[in-house]
C-alpha cells in the first residue's frame, strides 16, 4: 500500500504538451525532495551526534544543528500530500506548495546559520529559479512566483540584520562540515529531480549513469569531505595535545626556577638574627657608624648567597630607596617608579620590571620578600636576576618540529610584551589567547588564531600566576597539518579512483540493464513489422528474463493468430471488394439518376443503370399510386418490362407478390429461391426468374414505391447486396422527391407569373382609363410635348416586344431606337430615341435598355404609390363615415347620417338609402 501511495502515472495524456512537461518535471522533482530532505536531516543529526561524542569540533550552539535536521525531515514530511495533488492532475496546486514549502524553509535557515546569506538565497533562487524556466505555467503564475522569490530574498536580507542571537557559525569545524555536507546533498537533490524532469534522455543506460553519477560523486565528496575533516581535526587534536604537553612541562619547570629565586631571597630572612639585622638597617639612620657596620655586614651575607654574576640583592626601605646593594651603583637610588615596591607591599612574591637602572637587559625578574615588623611594611628584600633561564626553558625544542616555540608574555604599562625569546623579533603580542587569558586569567586555554608574525598556528596557553604572565606554546599550522596537506592528493586520487571504478560499475550495470530492453524494442519493432518468428533468447531469471518469457508467449500466441486470420482475411477481402464494387456502382446509379429532371427520364435512367451495371435478369421500378392501394409499373428497360409497361402492369398492395409485400410493410424481402417461397408472383414474361429481391423507396416512414431486380441464379442476393441496393433505392427515392418537388415549384412559378402578368396588364389597363393619363411625352430638345395616341412604328415595336433599331426615313435623318418598357415579360410602353446618325452603338443600346428597365420599374413603383394612396384615402372616407354613423342609436338619424356623409365624399352621384319593406 505504501508503494503504490509513492507510485506516480508515468505519463497524462490527457493534459496538453506543456502540461505534460511540468508534470514530467514535477514526478521527478517531488520524489527527489521527499528523499532527499529527510536524507539532509539525517545527516545533520548524524553530525550533532558526532560532535556530542567528541568526534568533531566543540558543540557550540549544537542544539542548532538538531533543528536543521528537524526543519528538513518536516519539509519532505509537507511534500506527501502533493502525490496525491498530481495524481489529480492540479499542476498549479502543488507548483504553488512546491514554492512556498521550500522557499519558506529555504529562508528559515537564516535563522539558524551565520554569516552564510548566500545560502538560504540561493536555496531560494534556485526553486524560483526552476518553475519560471518550467513550461506549463501561465504569465500570471510566472509573476507571482517571481513576487514570492522576491519578498522571502529581502525577507532573509532584513532579519539577518536584525538577528543577534548566536548561530552556527563557519569558524566552528563541525557546523562548517554541516553546512558543506547539506549544500553537497541538496545540489545533488536539485540535480536529480531537474535532470530527471527536464532532460529526455535517449536510452535508459544514460539515465541511470546521470543519476548514479550524481550519487556517487556526492557520497564520494561527502565520504572525502569527512574523511579529510576527521584527519584535520585529529591533526589539529594531536597538535594541541602536543602543544598542552609542553606548555605544562615548561609551566613547571619555570615554576621550580621560580620556587629556587624564592627560596634564594626569603633564605636570609629565615635567619632570627639576619631577619633583626634587617629591620634594625630599616628603623635606623643609613648614616649611623653602627647602622654602617650592619650594613657591610649584611652586604658580605648577601655577596655569599649570589651564584650568578646577573644576580643582584637589594635591601629596600618603605619609601622606595635602595638601602643595600650588592650592586655600589644601585644604592641610595629610589625605585618607587617601578611596580616593584607596590608589588611588595601586596605580597606579592615577584615583579618583572622594564629598564631598571644599573642592568644592560630590558628586562629584570625580581623576586620580593617583604620585611615587617609588628605588621608594619618596613621595607623588603629582593633578589634581581634576568630571564636567561627562564628564556633557556622556552628555547628547548622537545621536538624537530621548525615553527614550534614557547614564549613568556607580560603585561607591562598595559602592553603586552614578550619577557622571553621570540623567533622572529616582536615587541607586542595582540594575539586572541594572550588578550583572553590576560583578561580572564585563563589556563589551558587553545585555539586556532593568527600569531604576532601573522601566521597562522595552533596554540596553548598556561597562566603563570607566580609572574602575572602567559606562557604561550604555537606551532604553525602548515606544519601541524603538513602530513594532512600530503595526504590531500591521496584523498583526492583515491576519490577520483572511487569515482572512476563507481563510474565503470554504474555503466556496466545499466548497460547490463539497457542493452537486454533495447534488444527487446528492437525484436518488438520487427515483430510489429511482421516478422512473427522473431524471438527472444534470454536465460535470467529476473525482473528481464519475465519480460523475455511473457515476449515470447505473445509472439507465439500472434503468430498463430494471424496464421488463423489470413484466410479469413482474404475471404473478408474479397467480400469487402465485392461490397465496394457495389457501392461504387451505387453512388455512380445515384449520380447519374440525379441528373434527370423529369420522372419518367429520372425512372428510366435508373432502371437501365441498375441492370447495366448489376447485371441483373430484370429491373423494374413501382410507385405507389395516389390512393395507395397499387404499386404501378413505371420503369423496366427489360422487353419484358416494356410489354408490361403497354399493358399498364399493377399488383395490389399486400396482396400480390415480394412488391405487394413491400409496399404494404417498407421492409426488403428476398426470394432466395423463388420456387419455395410462397410470396413469389409468378410472371409469365419473367420465366427464368430463380431470385428476387424488392426494395422499398422510402422517405421517412413514407413508402413512395418499390425497387425490383430479379436474377436467373438461386440465392444470388446477400445480406449485403441487400444493404447495398437499399442506399442506392434511399438515393433513388431523394431523387424521385426531388424531381417532384421542382415539377410541383416550377408548375407554381409558371402559375404565379401567369397572375402577375396579368395583374400587371390590368392594373396598367384601368391605370389608362383615368381623365388625366398621359400617354407619353415626346422631348425635342427645347420643350416636352404630351402625346394623345402612339406612333405607329411604336405600336409595331409594342406588338415584337424587344429593342428595334430603326433605319434612317431621309437622308437628313438618323436610325430611330425603340426600346420596349417591360415589366414581368408584359410590354407597358416604348421609349423611341431619334439619333443623328444612321447606325447606333451597341454600348448606346444597351444603355438604353437598362435604362427602359429601370424607367418601367420607377412607373410600376409610382403606380403602386398612387393606388396606395387612393386606396387610404378610401380608408379615411369609410373610417369617418362609419364613425357618424357610430355617433347615433337612432335609425333616422343613422340613415341622416349615412346619406350627407356619403353624399359630401360623392358629390355628383345621388345618394339613396332604402329599407326593404316586408310585402308580406
Amino acid at each position: 500500500m505504501l508503494q503504490k501511495f509513492f507510485e506516480l502515472p508515468l505519463d497524462k495524456p490527457e493534459l496538453s504538451a506543456e502540461k505534460r512537461s511540468l508534470y514530467q518535471l514535477l514526478s521527478a522533482g517531488i520524489p527527489a525532495i521527499v528523499t532527499f530532505q529527510p536524507l539532509i536531516g539525517l545527516a545533520m543529526l548524524t553530525i550533532a551526534g558526532l560532535t556530542l561524542a567528541g568526534y568533531l569540533d566543540t558543540p557550540e550552539d549544537i542544539y542548532l544543528l538538531f533543528i536543521v535536521a528537524s526543519i528538513n525531515i518536516l519539509n519532505g514530511l509537507l511534500h506527501l500530500p502533493t502525490f496525491s495533488l498530481l495524481r489529480r492532475n492540479r499542476l498549479g496546486l502543488v507548483v504553488l506548495l512546491l514554492v512556498l514549502c521550500n522557499g519558506v524553509f529555504s529562508a528559515a535557515q537564516i535563522l539558524l546559520w551565520q554569516g552564510v546569506i548566500w545560502f538560504p538565497l540561493s536555496l531560494i533562487v534556485s526553486v524560483i529559479a526552476v518553475f519560471l524556466a518550467a513550461p506549463g505555467l501561465t504569465r500570471t503564475q510566472k509573476i507571482f512566483i517571481l513576487l514570492i522569490g522576491i519578498l522571502l530574498s529581502s525577507a532573509v536580507i532584513v532579519i539577518d540584520r536584525q538577528i543577534n542571537y548566536p548561530r552556527l557559525r563557519m569558524e566552528n569545524l563541525s557546523h562548517f562540515l554541516a553546512l558543506l555536507i547539506y549544500g553537497l546533498l541538496t545540489l545533488a537533490m536539485v540535480s536529480i529531480g531537474v535532470s530527471n524532469g527536464l532532460i529526455n534522455f535517449k536510452t535508459i543506460s544514460r539515465r541511470m549513469i546521470s543519476n548514479f553519477s550524481a550519487l556517487t560523486l556526492t557520497t564520494v565528496l561527502v565520504f572525502i569531505t569527512i574523511g579529510t575533516f576527521t584527519n584535520y581535526l585529529d591533526s589539529r587534536k594531536r597538535a594541541f595535545e602536543q602543544l598542552e604537553t609542553i606548555s605544562n612541562l615548561k609551566a613547571s619547570q619555570i615554576e621550580l626556577i621560580l620556587e629556587e629565586i624564592h627560596e634564594q631571597v626569603s633564605q636570609p630572612l629565615e635567619d632570627t638574627a639576619l631577619l633583626r639585622l634587617a629591620q634594625s638597617i630599616l628603623n635606623s639612620d643609613p648614616e649611623n657608624a653602627i647602622t654602617k657596620i650592619d650594613l657591610e655586614l649584611f652586604r658580605s651575607y648577601l655577596f655569599r648567597l649570589q651564584r650568578r654574576p646577573d644576580e643582584e640583592y637589594f635591601l629596600i626601605d618603605a619609601t622606595g630607596k635602595v638601602i643595600l646593594s650588592t650592586n655600589p651603583n644601585i644604592q641610595g637610588l629610589y625605585i618607587s617608579s617601578f611596580t616593584l615596591l607596590e608589588k611588595a607591599k601586596q605580597g606579592h612574591a615577584f615583579s618583572i620590571e622594564k629598564d631598571f637602572p644599573g642592568t644592560p637587559v630590558q628586562y629584570s625578574l625580581f623576586a620580593i620578600q617583604p620585611i615587617t615588623q609588628a605588621e608594619r611594611f618596613l621595607g623588603m628584600l629582593a633578589l634581581r636576576t634576568t630571564f636567561k633561564t627562564l628564556n633557556e626553558i622556552a628555547q628547548i625544542a622537545p621536538t624537530a618540529q621548525q615553527t614550534l616555540e614557547t614564549y613568556l608574555v607580560s603585561r607591562i604599562e598595559g602592553i603586552d610584551t614578550p619577557i622571553t625569546q621570540t623567533r622572529q623579533f616582536a615587541t607586542q603580542i595582540e594575539s586572541l589567547p594572550v588578550q583572553q587569558a590576560f583578561d580572564r586569567l585563563l589556563t589551558g586555554n587553545q585555539g586556532e588564531y593568527f600569531n604576532y608574525a601573522n601566521r597562522e598556528v595552533f596554540g596553548h596557553s598556561v597562566w603563570i600566576p607566580e609572574l602575572q604572565s602567559v606562557l604561550i606554546s604555537e606551532i604553525e599550522q602548515d606544519e601541524a597539518l603538513a602530513g594532512l596537506i600530503n595526504s590531500i592528493p591521496i584523498y583526492l586520487s583515491i576519490g577520483l579512483l572511487m569515482i572512476l571504478v563507481a563510474f565503470t560499475t554504474v555503466y556496466s550495470t545499466s548497460q547490463a540493464i539497457s542493452r537486454p530492453i533495447q534488444d527487446f524494442a528492437q525484436k518488438a519493432a520487427a515483430l510489429a513489422g511482421g516478422q512473427l518468428s522473431i524471438r527472444i533468447h534470454s536465460a535470467r531469471r529476473d525482473e528481464l528474463g519475465a519480460l523475455a518469457e511473457s515476449f515470447n508467449k505473445m509472439a507465439n500466441e500472434l503468430e498463430v493468430l494471424v496464421r488463423t486470420l489470413e484466410s479469413r482475411v482474404n475471404e473478408r477481402t474479397k467480400d469487402l471488394q465485392k461490397q465496394a464494387n457495389y457501392l461504387r456502382i451505387a453512388a455512380e446509379v445515384a449520380r447519374d439518376a440525379t441528373t434527370a429532371q423529369d420522372l419518367e427520364e429520372l425512372l428510366n435512367r435508373a432502371a437501365q443503370l441498375i441492370l447495366d451495371r448489376f447485371n441483373f435478369y430484370h429491373t423494374g421500378i413501382f410507385l405507389i399510386d395516389p390512393e395507395r392501394e397499387y404499386a404501378i409499373l413505371r420503369a423496366s428497360p427489360t422487353e419484358a418490362g416494356r410489354k408490361m409497361l403497354e399493358r399498364g402492369h399493377r399488383l395490389k398492395i399486400g396482396q400480390v407478390g415480394l412488391v405487394g409485400y413491400v409496399a404494404a410493410t417498407g421492409t426488403p424481402r428476398i426470394a432466395l429461391d423463388t420456387g419455395q417461397d410462397t410470396a413469389y408472383f409468378k410472371n409469365p414474361l419473367l420465366p427464368n426468374t430463380r431470385s428476387e429481391a424488392a426494395i422499398p423507396l422510402k422517405l421517412g416512414d413514407t413508402v413512395l414505391g418499390v425497387l425490383d431486380v430479379q436474377s436467373t441464379q438461386p440465392e444470388a442476393f446477400t445480406q449485403d447486396d441487400i444493404a447495398t441496393l437499399q442506399v442506392m433505392a434511399d438515393q433513388l427515392a431523394l431523387a424521385i422527391q426531388r424531381v417532384e418537388l421542382v415539377n410541383d415549384l416550377q408548375r407554381n412559378l409558371a402559375e404565379l407569373e401567369n397572375t402577375y402578368k396579368t395583374f400587371t396588364s390590368e392594373s396598367w389597363q384601368q391605370f389608362s382609363l383615368q381623365q388625366d393619363f398621359k400617354r407619353g411625352y415626346v422631348f425635342d430638345g427645347f420643350k416636352l410635348v404630351p402625346l394623345q395616341s402612339l406612333p405607329e412604328k411604336a405600336q409595331s415595336a409594342l406588338k415584337r416586344g424587344r429593342t428595334t433599331i430603326l433605319p434612317p426615313e431621309r437622308e437628313n435623318e438618323g436610325a430611330t431606337v425603340l426600346t420596349p418598357l417591360k415589366l414581368r415579360e408584359q410590354v407597358l410602353g416604348i421609349l423611341a430615341l431619334q439619333f443623328d446618325t444612321p447606325t447606333v452603338d451597341p454600348d448606346t443600346v444597351g444603355l438604353l435598355e437598362e435604362t427602359a428597365a429601370r424607367l418601367a420599374i420607377a412607373m410600376e413603383n409610382a403606380r403602386l404609390y398612387t393606388e396606395t394612396q387612393n386606396l387610404v384615402q378610401r380608408e379615411r372616407a369609410v373610417s369617418e363615415i362609419s364613425n357618424q354613423i357610430a355617433a347615433s342609436f337612432n335609425v333616422e338619424n343613422i340613415l341622416r347620417a349615412a346619406v350627407i356623409e356619403i353624399g359630401k365624399r360623392m358629390p355628383d352621384a345621388e345618394v339613396i338609402v332604402q329599407l326593404e319593406t316586408d310585402q308580406d
